[in-house]
């Protein structure tokens, strides 16, 4: 991991943050424990073919040519055969040489690397292709814009069943809720919260708990802590998540 962090300090973060969500995701999909060590290998491990891959490609801020994008794509393999010596001392290592293979797969196989023998995603390489997509779509980057959590979670919603597994997906979207915690959102009041937990009823995903950190475009001090599934909070709805950045909003001030 300090060669991957030295080699490019986006990837190493990247690979921590899989690894930190697809256990917490793990956790709600009822993992025994030693599976969830598992899973949090296979996530932390998952991009570390990336080390091989030469920054300027890495890193581009173009579009990829096709011989660059076929480099890229090798990240997969690369991975896989630099755990590959490792299993003779732990064969555990098993399951993240898979999900370093196919974390790109695809649920429809239609993805890369392509393999001779057709085959289908572990349950680990299934859990990280989500979790990586979240974390990589909801990051900002030189080369791509940050999507806002509601837009990630739509967009994973939108390819379930074709890029990824749909009761995945679905478990994700109830694990995160709609507006993930951590979301700056607008609501139907014109204030502005931070959403801090998700609401575990399936029928209320829509209504987390929030902090109101804007009252009239103007920060609140102490932030109003609200429950929007309460009653008393009928008239507040979510309307879209906002970029925090734009209101001088950090959010994590107000979730941790």
């Amino acid at each position: 991991m300090a060669s991957i962090k030295q080699h490019d300090d986006y990837t190493f973060n990247h690979m921590v943050n899989v690894c930190v969500l697809a256990i917490a995701f793990g956790q709600r999909l009822g993992l025994r424990r030693q599976d969830l060590a598992q899973l949090g290998l296979c996530a932390l491990y998952h991009d570390m073919g990336k080390l091989h891959i030469p920054l300027e490609v890495l890193n581009a801020n173009t579009n990829l040519s096709e011989k660059e994008w076929a480099v890229m794509g090798n990240h997969t393999v690369f991975a896989a055969r630099t755990l590959f010596p490792l299993i003779e001392a732990d064969r555990g290592t098993v399951n993240r040489i898979l999900t370093a293979l196919q974390h790109h797969l695809r649920y429809d196989g239609a993805g890369y690397p392509r393999l001779r023998i057709r085959t289908t995603q572990s349950l680990y390489a299934r859990i990280t292709a989500i979790v990586d997509t979240f974390d990589a779509m909801t990051t900002k980057r030189i080369y791509q814009r940050q999507y806002l959590p509601d837009e990630a979670i739509a967009l994973l919603h939108r390819f379930a069943g074709e890029r990824y597994d749909p009761l995945l997906v679905k478990a994700f979207v109830n694990c995160m809720g709609i507006y993930p915690i951590g979301s700056t959102v607008a609501l139907s009041t014109g204030e502005l919260a931070v959403v801090v937990e998700s609401n575990p009823d399936p029928d209320r995903i829509h209504q987390p708990k929030v902090r109101i950190v804007t009252d009239n475009a103007q920060l609140t001090v102490p932030a109003q802590f609200v429950d929007l599934s309460h009653p008393v909070h009928r008239g507040r709805t979510i309307r879209h998540c906002v970029d925090p950045e734009k209101y001088g909003i950090n959010s994590s001030h107000y979730v941790f």
